[in-house]
């Protein structure tokens, strides 16, 4: 049908021209036809304003939150791998972009997503009969509370209505309807109220200064249906690129919930990434809290062997000491045992780090071993961490992150290797400059060079728990962290106007809506 009208009106087209050959004949053909499209035209436009009226506004929500950089640590050692090549090709694209859609992930994952609804209390609508809309009633607006568990709302696998009629403070009327119950009507009920449903109960509260008159529409929503729904309507990524600010917006009717919403994704985000940072260090200063223990055994067996050697032997410890000690070479004395301290633990780390069940677990700072490798170890595994619990081991940023950490293990591994044989090379180095002293230990009667000995031993093991003890302190400090892993530079905040529905181009569409169907109108009378 629409084929030949539209051929008939072809035709008939080049007929006029060929009959009136200008635009003022058409013109007048179609204006003695007013009287449909004078109709068509006030019906659009009631339509228009009516839609106007009708459909509740919608305004842009935004926020941004600004990545916290690594500047002296993952990022630039990371970048400097990249050059060399080692993982480059892994990549493809910049460290930025991977950093920003990693954490735009776990921003918008579906762990971070249902805190924040249920923060904002999203899945409970309230609304109010005004004139031709319902408008949307939230917070300080609501005349009284609506009650749910929490684990009714977790669970919830139909949406719930309820409409109910008040007058001053009274429930009057109450029907509550769900493909979960039959419908279930109430009369005469006074807030603050229980309504006992099957499977759970809804409570009402009064809220003060606030008086319930009118009739209102409670819609509550699964939580899986509502994080769907919001999951396709909130934007989260990089707001430009090579940029490590994040972006996040959405169109909402109410503009204190979707700026709840937005404020609350935001603080979980951080929150989780803090928890991750708590964890893992409870996790080492667990590791350095065993070493510390170790050392203190074999310090407290050190002092009672020396105590026990000194009395047997009658030994005038600290003429003899201090003799002993003036003799050799102070200095290069405290840098072997410093030598020997570190050595001991970078080859307590990399014991840790090559049992399987520290596999994914961070490791401390050890002299000798680079730092920015170190670095960008450790915050792989948070990444890994961080997208495994809220993104799923199966998402393509958790498969891309863990085979970055196997590139990533094996530098970690050459590291560990290259400092402690480096370590070695300088102990080796320092005690063949040490050899005078062992020298003149050596002219000395047994006793006194096992003496020596003692000594010499616990004074290794004071150094070692002198540095164990400074890196507790360290991951104590570490596990309050004070810094988020996200700066919030700007809270979500409202347009000013509605975005949704624009009043003229709403009536733009209604004008050209009415002249395209009087014009069908037209053609299919005259055929």
């Amino acid at each position: 049908m629409a084929v030949n009208v539209f051929i008939y009106f072809l035709i008939d087209f080049n007929l006029m021209n060929e009959e009136y050959f200008n635009i003022s004949g058409l013109l007048r053909l179609y204006i003695k036809n007013w009287r449909i499209y004078l109709p068509v035209g006030i019906v659009s436009l009631l339509f228009a304003v009516l839609f106007i009226i009708i459909y509740p506004p919608q305004y842009e929500i935004n926020a941004r939150i600004q990545l916290k950089e690594d500047t002296g640590g993952f990022s630039a050692g990371f970048q400097q791998f990249t050059s060399k090549g080692v993982i480059g090709g892994l990549l493809g694209a910049g460290l930025n972009a991977i950093n920003v859609n990693n954490e735009s992930l776990i921003i918008s994952s579906r762990h971070n997503l249902k805190n924040a609804i249920s923060e904002s209390k999203y899945q409970i609508e309230v609304r109010q009969r005004q004139g031709l809309c319902n408008a949307l009633l939230y917070n300080e607006q609501l005349p009284f509370r609506v009650l749910v568990p929490t684990s009714v709302l977790d669970t919830l696998s139909c949406p719930v209505k309820i409409s109910l009629e008040c007058s001053r403070g009274e429930i009057l009327k109450l029907k509550a309807s769900s493909s979960l119950f039959p419908t279930r009507r109430f009369k005469a009920l006074k807030i603050p109220a229980v309504v006992e449903l099957p499977f759970f109960s809804i409570g009402f509260q009064e809220v003060p200064g606030k008086v319930a008159d009118g009739t209102y529409t409670i819609r509550i929503s699964p939580l899986q249906k509502t994080f769907e729904i919001l999951h396709k309507k909130i934007f989260v990524g990089a707001e430009e690129s090579a940029t490590n600010i994040v972006l996040l917006s959405y169109d909402d009717e109410s503009r204190e919930r979707g700026c709840n919403l937005l404020n609350a994704m935001m603080s979980g985000f951080n929150s989780l990434t803090l928890d991750n940072i708590q964890a893992e260090a409870t996790r080492m200063r667990t590791f350095i809290s065993s070493q510390l223990d170790s050392v203190s055994r074999e310090l407290i067996q050190l002092e009672t062997d020396i105590e026990q050697f000194q009395q047997q032997h009658k030994i005038p410890e600290p003429q003899l000491y201090a003799k002993a000690s003036v003799e050799g070479n102070m200095e290069i004395e405290q840098l072997v045992l410093q030598a020997e301290a570190d050595l001991r633990f970078a080859q307590s780390v990399a014991d840790y780090f090559h049992k399987p069940e520290n596999r994914y677990a961070t490791l401390p700072a050890v002299v000798g071993i680079d730092s920015e490798v170190l670095l960008c170890y450790n915050e792989m595994i948070l990444t890994r961490q961080r997208l495994a619990k809220e993104a799923g081991t199966k998402n393509p940023a958790f498969l891309l992150a863990d085979s970055q950490l196997e590139n990533q293990r094996v530098l970690m591994q050459n590291a560990l290797d290259t400092g402690i044989k480096s370590l070695k090379s300088r102990l080796s180095t320092l005690k063949s400059k040490e050899s005078n002293l062992s020298d003149k230990l050596k002219q000395m009667p047994s006793d006194v060079r096992t003496y020596m000995e003692l000594k010499r031993r616990q004074k290794i093991s004071e150094s070692l728990y002198l540095f164990l003890m400074e890196q507790y302190q360290e991951k104590i400090l570490t596990g309050t962290p004070e810094e988020e892993s996200g700066r919030v530079l700007d809270e979500a905040y409202s347009s000013y106007k509605p975005v949704f529905p624009r009043k003229s181009i709403v009536l733009v569409v209604a004008v050209i809506l009415a002249f395209m169907i009087s014009f069908i109108i037209v053609c299919c009378r005259k055929l």
